[in-house]
């Protein structure tokens, strides 16, 4: 006997889910928020397969517990859980965070996304937060033969127009994420923040790239559409991308040299990293009151006092007169007055 039931693949619950982003952040919860000293359970023991009856029927409003459909496991009760431990944790398995809700990761806990999925491991979206203070993200692992590419760590998200609606991360020492990797094609993103208003403080963590093939890899993160990422600290292997109006602010002693930025941290921990920005994106940097700063370029930070307090900011792809031209054009207007005034005199 056939079921009238209609299998509906991730990708599609991917492109419902952020259809139903566009309406049900206009609306008010209809549920109390669960009881946020409680931690979360872990994944059911008998996922539920996502059908064509009951596709909107749990996820149109917030719900007491987290709900299952297929590999994704929705969070939007405008609470606050914890993944602390093996029992809390996600193994094949994506999160995905709304609706005021928070999600807490510790030393212990770990999400990892499934194989071959278009899934990030944790997407946040919807005024949802994320603190990772410890444990373990991994995206997506592509097999060969999948054409998608490794999959995003962490997925930090604004589908609409207002900073009402965008979501907000920080991230501390002992945390860390991974892109997906891909043998075979292009590895995934650690973390990717998107969208208006949306924005990430890292204080310290380690960001790495998924690792591709022929040294197609992931960026450590990468932000775009007006996004903001402010960098106090951590550990990051793969190009930090910043795109489309978005900013990245560096608070230390650092120099930026085309692409590539390096200096120190206010903890005297170093960074050298390729920064590449593109389409209106912005690295800014903002010394720190303690440290002495080199403002003079070099292969390596030295400690010299900084000439001047205020940000640097250094934006993509823009023309503009350095101080040499200046110099040329006020030296050529001088050279005119005074053939004019031989000439009337």
């Amino acid at each position: 006997m056939l079921s009238n039931h209609i299998i509906v693949p991730a990708t599609t619950l991917f492109v419902l889910l952020q259809a139903r982003e566009n309406v049900v952040a206009q609306l008010p919860p209809t549920l109390a928020p669960i009881d946020s000293t409680q931690p979360i359970i872990g994944v059911s023991p008998s996922p539920t397969s996502l059908t064509g009856d009951n596709l909107f029927s749990t996820t149109s409003r917030p719900t007491s517990s987290p709900v299952k459909r297929s590999l994704v496991t929705i969070f939007n009760d405008g609470g606050t859980h914890t993944i602390r431990d093996a029992s809390t944790s996600f193994t094949d398995e994506s999160i995905v965070v709304s609706d005021g809700t928070t999600l807490i990761l510790e030393e212990g806990g770990f999400v990892e996304a499934p194989k071959n999925s278009s899934w990030p491991a944790i997407r946040l979206s919807i005024n949802s937060t994320f603190k990772g203070m410890g444990g373990v993200v991994n995206g997506s692992f592509a097999e060969k033969g999948y054409p998608d590419g490794g999959g995003e760590g962490i997925h930090l998200f604004n589908g609409q127009s207002s900073v009402a609606t965008a979501s907000y991360a920080e991230f501390y020492d002992g945390f860390s994420v991974h892109g997906g990797d891909a043998p075979d094609g292009i590895g995934g993103d650690a973390l990717y923040v998107h969208g208006f208003g949306t924005k990430a403080d890292i204080y310290g963590g380690t960001f790495v790239g998924g690792k591709g093939t022929q040294n197609l890899n992931g960026a450590s993160v990468n932000i775009l559409n007006s996004a903001q990422v402010h960098v106090y600290g951590g550990i990051f292997d793969g190009v930090i991308e910043v795109t489309n109006q978005a900013v990245v602010t560096f608070y230390g002693c650092f120099l930026y040299n085309n692409t590539h930025l390096y200096g120190s941290f206010p903890d005297e921990s170093d960074l050298d990293i390729e920064v590449r920005t593109t389409v209106g994106g912005e690295v800014v940097i903002i010394p720190d009151g303690e440290q002495e700063c080199d403002t003079a370029p070099s292969s390596s930070p030295t400690k010299f006092p900084t000439l001047s307090p205020q940000p640097t900011v250094v934006r993509s792809n823009e023309g503009t007169m350095n101080s040499s031209s200046l110099g040329k054009l006020i030296g050529l207007l001088f050279s005119i007055q005074a053939t004019f005034s031989t000439f009337m005199a």
